[in-house]
């Protein structure tokens, strides 16, 4: 059933959307939680400037979180550089690398109220795993990256087949359905039991400590904000069997799929108008 089908509004009123089986009240939200890449923004994009502006209304609104498996520099040129309302950045919640460092702003600047860093045994067991893989794996692989394959994060490690500079028309039809990122997950996941290995972006995977996804940072939130499960919707794309939106769907807080920033708007613009 369409979400947006009238019927629907006329029997639950214009603020629930039906989204599988779920029947969402967008009045009842209080935290609103998004993924970036394919998401809030394109792939390693900055965020389009009707985005910036809902985005700055819906913190007027309620608390936003940003879950993502880039990291802090990473927010900063794809969004935080954008938002013109830092006055209201006390109801923004960043969530690093997949939740696996949390930061808030604390009047001037961001500052971490946790992060959970690898050691050097687990870079080097994560990069022998990879080393691996491109051997194994060697006709998925592009023999020219565009960049570094391999980015340390801290917190995480991400592994972006192309290079980490790679063209987004390239990314895009690199694997669009995903089934190549499928495969390198699977086979990473073998190689790295004590770890999770997301798919991200469109030619990523992200690999933080086992158990540190985006359902430990939806966690978090509920616990920092004292929220409950039904008062948090969270908004991302990647919601296959390695994806990175996946855990929190398997929590059971309500989600919502989309196919870019623009559905992105659209979304945002609902929940918006259903608090009016």
């Amino acid at each position: 059933m369409s979400a947006s089908n009238p019927i629907w509004h006329l029997v639950l009123g214009p603020n629930y959307r039906y989204y599988w089986g779920m029947n969402v009240d967008y009045a009842r939200v209080k935290v609103v939680v998004f993924d970036i890449d394919g998401t809030l923004t394109q792939s390693k994009s900055e965020i389009f400037e009707t985005t910036s502006r809902l985005l700055c209304s819906l913190l007027d609104r309620c608390d936003v979180a940003i879950i993502s498996g880039a990291g802090l520099e990473q927010y900063k040129k794809q969004i935080l550089d954008f938002l013109n309302c830092r006055d209201l950045f006390s109801h923004l919640h960043l969530f690093p690398t997949n939740g696996a460092s949390y930061l808030k702003w604390n009047g001037h600047d961001w500052e971490y109220v946790y992060r959970e860093i690898f050691s050097e045994s687990e870079k080097e067991k994560i990069r022998a795993a990879i080393c691996d893989i491109e051997k194994k794996h060697a006709d998925i692989f592009d023999d020219s990256p565009s960049g570094p394959r391999l980015e340390d994060r801290g917190s995480a490690m991400t592994f972006s087949v192309l290079g980490q500079d790679a063209d987004y028309d390239k990314k895009q039809l690199w694997d669009p359905e995903g089934s190549r990122r499928a495969i390198l997950a699977a086979e990473l996941s073998r190689h790295l039991s004590e770890f999770e290995v997301r798919i991200g972006g469109t030619t990523s995977l992200d690999i933080t400590r086992r158990g540190v996804d985006k359902a430990y940072a939806i966690r978090k939130i509920q616990n920092y904000l004292g929220v409950l499960h039904d008062e948090v919707l969270y908004v991302g794309d990647s919601f296959g069997e390695f994806g990175n939106d996946k855990p929190v769907e398997s929590m059971g807080i309500r989600v919502e799929k989309v196919l870019g920033p623009h559905e992105t708007e659209r979304l945002i613009e609902t929940i918006i108008n259903s608090s009016k």
